[in-house]
């Protein structure tokens, strides 16, 4: 794990050289586009948790175009995660576990209007077409002014105490510059849609609010996201519910050491290579699942409140994206 993590520190070094954005535009009449970007992450965690730094790195390849008509558009984005420690990981710190990779495939559909990929563009508008959470930043832009966006993301892990996921998602974009977004695996409607396996496990559920200002500007995104990260155990969280047990456990004490929910601040220009990362863990009061288990009467996932506690770090950010305009 220490050569892993130096190599990742000399990749968060030398990666300012991409910590930029590299556009271009071409016909297409649908509208089609492609991208791949990056996003490298280095938190510190302010309480000493972990000796070593937690690193994330996301990437994302994406391609778009319209569907039938203007006013609709689909994408496929494929991303792949690289990450140490924090959420998605296991918490006890007696053991030292190997790095996380993942790869999540992820499906979209987006209707909206007006379509902005015509004509003359405006080189300071930019607006993320968001397909799951904020681990990476989105290879493609929304071509719409006003939007809803619906879609499926599965999780393709390598930890052998995890098992693949697939997770709905839905998006809302107004006046181009302020997105909300959720995600869940079994909630409605992602249920109803067969969007998410409704397992409750795991990417259990999140959101975020997000601004998306200006390219000129020195701080034109700004994301707020939850996300809540829990284990698993076969029909556990069911016969909990039908018991109406308050917190549910596990069979396998190795999935408690998952349960983790995350508030994650980032500020930053990604067109400009960076970005300022704040997170909150395990905060009581503040976590948005408990309050929704309480609205619906579903059992609480135990999570280690041993107090909440706090990562800072920076990011960089990469893109390169080829845009086609009618």
């Amino acid at each position: 794990m220490r050569s892993l993590t130096s190599l990742f520190l000399l990749l968060f070094l030398t990666i300012q050289g991409f910590g930029q954005t590299t556009t271009g535009h071409f016909y297409a009449a649908n509208n089609m586009q492609y991208g791949f970007s990056i996003k490298a992450s280095l938190l510190f965690d302010t309480q000493k948790h972990k000796r070593n730094p937690y690193f994330r790195l996301g990437a994302d390849v994406g391609v778009g175009s319209t569907f039938i008509d203007s006013w609709l558009y689909e994408s496929a984005n494929v991303e792949f995660q690289l990450y140490n420690f924090g959420l998605g990981t296991r918490s006890n710190d007696d053991q030292l576990y190997p790095a996380n990779f993942e790869i999540l495939p992820a499906l979209t559909l987006t209707a909206g209007w007006p379509n902005r990929l015509h004509g003359i563009q405006d080189p300071n508008r930019y607006v993320n077409l968001y397909y799951f959470s904020n681990y990476a930043r989105p290879a493609l832009q929304n071509p719409f002014d006003h939007s809803i966006s619906v879609g499926t993301v599965v999780s393709l892990v390598t930890d052998p105490e995890k098992k693949i996921q697939r997770i709905g998602f839905i998006d809302l974009n107004i006046a181009g510059g302020f997105q909300f977004a959720y995600y869940n695996d079994g909630s409605v409607p992602f249920k109803q849609l067969a969007l998410g396996d409704a397992f409750d496990r795991y990417q259990t559920g999140g959101g975020m609010l997000i601004y998306n200002g200006p390219r000129n500007t020195l701080i034109n995104e700004v994301e707020l996201a939850y996300h809540k990260y829990t284990g698993y155990s076969q029909s556990t969280f069911e016969a909990s519910n039908k018991l109406y047990v308050a917190f549910m456990d596990y069979f396998d004490k190795d999935q408690r050491q998952f349960n983790r929910s995350l508030f994650d601040l980032s500020l930053g220009n990604p067109f400009r290579g960076y970005g300022l990362q704040i997170q909150q863990y395990n905060s009581v009061r503040l976590d948005l699942q408990h309050d929704i288990h309480t609205e619906v009467l579903d059992t609480y996932h135990m999570v280690p409140y041993t107090p909440a506690y706090y990562t800072i770090g920076l990011t960089y950010y990469g893109l390169i994206q080829q845009t086609g305009l009618k």
